[in-house]
């Protein structure tokens, strides 16, 4: 029996891989430089215009990046997105409703899971291993290694999370959150949620928890 699951792609994140960082305050900002398209879900009945939506606007500002949308509604929404694949003109974005990923993405190839796609990009950065450094004079136990935390492959690395585990709160911002929570993957956002749903309250100063390192080097991520 096929496997249908949800798809859910997220443009903030993709938009976020290809600006590679936020344009600092108080610069011009650019004119778009890139324009992705993207199938957007649409319940019957109701019309939504997303190209004119405060969130697409702001993250169009920031990063360069236009997201050109084709609203389907839902009962079109399954022979909309076949014949797309069918044809061989694929958007940039899927973005909610059902599809048939076993076919597209297994037999045909034509989808590419996202956990493989981030641990090639992550690897092709160049990976550091505690082998390749030195440690102080002092104490044979530390080492001292400036650069992207990203690449270590170590057994943890810290993650400066806020009290919600929710990543950075100022979207698109160049910090570690959001660095190492791309880089991980979005399982590493979802677990974290369900850490903090669970627990029923923000996570206190001082604390901390551990997960996977997900599609990081390393093995975890404190």
């Amino acid at each position: 029996m096929k496997r249908i699951v949800r798809l859910v792609c997220v443009p903030a994140f993709v938009i976020l891989l290809l600006s590679g960082c936020a344009r600092e305050s108080g610069k011009e900002t650019p004119s778009p430089s890139v324009s992705l398209t993207a199938l957007q879900y649409e319940i019957d009945n109701i019309a939504v215009d997303f190209s004119s939506m405060w969130y697409y606007r702001q993250i169009e500002q920031q990063t360069g990046v236009h997201v050109d949308f084709t609203e389907i509604k839902d009962s079109e929404w399954s022979s909309s997105v076949s014949l797309a694949f069918a044809r061989g003109k694929m958007p940039d974005m899927i973005l909610r409703g059902s599809l048939d990923v076993e076919e597209y993405g297994v037999s045909q190839g034509l989808l590419l899971p996202l956990d493989e796609y981030l641990t090639e990009e992550n690897l092709s950065e160049g990976v550091v291993k505690i082998e390749d450094l030195t440690p102080i004079k002092a104490d044979d136990r530390i080492y001292i290694w400036q650069g992207d935390m990203s690449r270590l492959a170590v057994d943890a690395v810290t993650l400066p999370a806020n009290s919600g585990f929710s990543g950075c709160y100022v979207y698109l911002h160049n910090c570690l959150d959001n660095i190492l929570g791309s880089k991980a993957g979005i399982e590493l956002r979802l677990l974290t949620n369900d850490i903090i749903t669970k627990q029923g309250y923000p996570e206190p100063t001082g604390q901390a928890k551990i997960t996977p390192g997900f599609n990081l080097p390393s093995k975890y991520i404190i």
